[in-house]
């Protein structure tokens, strides 16, 4: 006879894989080679704050297949992939960390914390267009 908590036992990667593929898949791609975020259709229908947090979630999921060595990004470079003026970068940026949707490292460079995984999908998926 099987132990029904067995059904609880999972790995925290197996659950960051399904989710990540789940709140990504059809609203951006990455790169293989370089581990690059690419917006994919209907990007431009997002918010400021949806793209921010799928660009990160995207450099957590180029983490897991091995492609980067390191997930989140500076201001900057969100910036830069994401089509955000970095001045909004920064206050969103700000405002995620508030709501503990985001966790900084000691260089400087955002992430999505495990703890957060599951309330960002929700942000993600619950704000305006989010496909």
């Amino acid at each position: 006879m099987t132990d029904p908590l067995d059904r609880l036992l999972v790995t925290s990667d197996q659950v960051s894989r399904e989710m990540l593929a789940e709140v990504l898949e059809n609203r951006i791609a990455i790169d293989p080679g370089t581990g690059a975020v690419i917006p994919l259709q209907g990007w431009h229908m997002l918010t400021a704050r949806q793209r921010i947090l799928l660009f990160l979630l995207g450099t957590k999921a180029a983490l897991l297949k091995g492609i980067l060595g390191a997930e989140g990004a500076g201001p900057t470079a969100i910036a830069a992939a994401t089509g955000v003026p970095k001045g909004t970068v920064g206050r969103i940026l700000r405002e995620l960390a508030a709501e503990r949707l985001l966790a900084q490292m000691a260089g400087g460079a955002y992430y999505v914390p495990v703890y957060a995984a599951q309330q960002v999908k929700d942000v993600v998926l619950g704000e305006g267009n989010g496909r």
